[in-house]
């Protein structure tokens, strides 16, 4: 829990239940958490809420950002920001779900979803402890759904979404110290049913970002990402040589070169392949005027994908890397 600054501090419990009689909300959320904390007397009323109880074992549960979760029943309000109609794929930005920890009575919005989640065959516990962030669509409007959400220890349960067809991504921030999303993290994409009545049953497997290292290096934002078609893109001369990190044991690499025109247009394969090594060497024609090169890379190990490429701009992401050839 985030401690507030001295002159934001409550000088007692009894000044808090003192506000909180008379009407009075505390004035920020730091207090609003101290104050959940001091008295399990304090009943904030609020409509929507995720409610996470205390677990049957002495593991603590977490919220979504990582702080562990009071003894006493606490509920989150999970919201996420309406940020337009997304593209056919989960490829537009996604927005962090808003979470406000408040005090409620265990909610009777029904369960919708149970799930567990995996990466390459195994519990995602086994790799990370992080608990993930949720997004949710509506694949039938291709808006943002909005639902409740409980995580802990590599299962999750989804409540008060009508029947239809969903798709849901969950991230994890699985390595300290760099971005959501970037390498090293975990994502998913599912998509899935809700009927009337039922609970839907689904196993979500996840995979790594992979982290390239050459010819540029994703783990930031690239230069000239977001820069328009034809000026965005790097260019180099000479051979080409891509390289990244390993992201399983034993894994295959399976990478594609393709020629695309401005406005993005696909216009041919030039060369693909599967490795077993952690980089590849190819010399590539100079680019035609209005066209770059994209490269797609993923891993799978055992029949199962386990690792993506994404490469991050200023204001968005994508699941390739662009580059021109300026010369040989």
């Amino acid at each position: 829990l985030v401690e507030p600054a001295i002159e934001d501090r409550y000088s007692s419990a009894t000044a808090v239940r003192r506000d909180i009689e008379r009407g009075r909300m505390p004035r920020t959320r730091a207090r609003r958490r101290r104050a959940a904390l001091v008295s399990a007397a304090v009943a904030i009323s609020v409509a929507l809420g995720i409610l996470i109880t205390r677990p049957a074992s002495d593991e603590p549960a977490t919220w979504a950002d990582g702080r562990a979760v009071p003894r006493e029943p606490v509920a989150v309000a999970a919201r996420v920001r309406e940020t337009g109609v997304p593209p056919p794929i989960p490829d537009g930005e996604l927005r962090e779900v808003e979470r406000s920890p408040v005090l409620l009575p265990e909610p009777s919005v029904p369960v919708s979803v149970r799930g567990s989640v995996r990466y390459d065959g195994r519990p995602i516990t086994e790799l990370t402890s992080v608990p993930p962030q949720f997004w949710l669509r509506n694949e039938a409007t291709g808006k943002v759904a909005t639902a409740r959400a409980r995580y802990q220890r590599g299962s999750f349960t989804l409540y008060g979404l009508a029947p239809g067809k969903y798709g849901v991504n969950l991230r994890f921030d699985a390595v300290a110290g760099n971005a959501l999303g970037y390498p090293g993290d975990f994502y998913a994409w599912r998509i899935f049913d809700v009927t009337d009545g039922g609970v839907t049953e689904i196993d979500v497997d996840v995979v790594r970002i992979i982290h390239l290292t050459s010819p540029q290096d994703n783990g930031m934002i690239l230069d000239g990402w977001g820069e328009a078609c034809e000026a965005r893109r790097p260019g180099f001369r000479g051979a080409m040589q891509f390289a990244w990190e390993p992201v399983s044991p034993d894994a295959t690499y399976r990478w594609q070169l393709m020629r695309v025109g401005c406005p993005y247009t696909a216009q041919s394969e030039v060369a693909s392949g599967a490795t077993e090594e952690t980089g590849i060497r190819i010399r590539l024609a100079p680019s035609r005027p209005g066209e770059f090169y994209l490269f797609n890379l993923e891993a799978e190990r055992n029949g199962r994908r386990t690792g993506t490429l994404m490469t991050y701009g200023s204001f968005g992401h994508g699941w390739d890397y662009r580059f021109v050839v300026t010369g040989r």
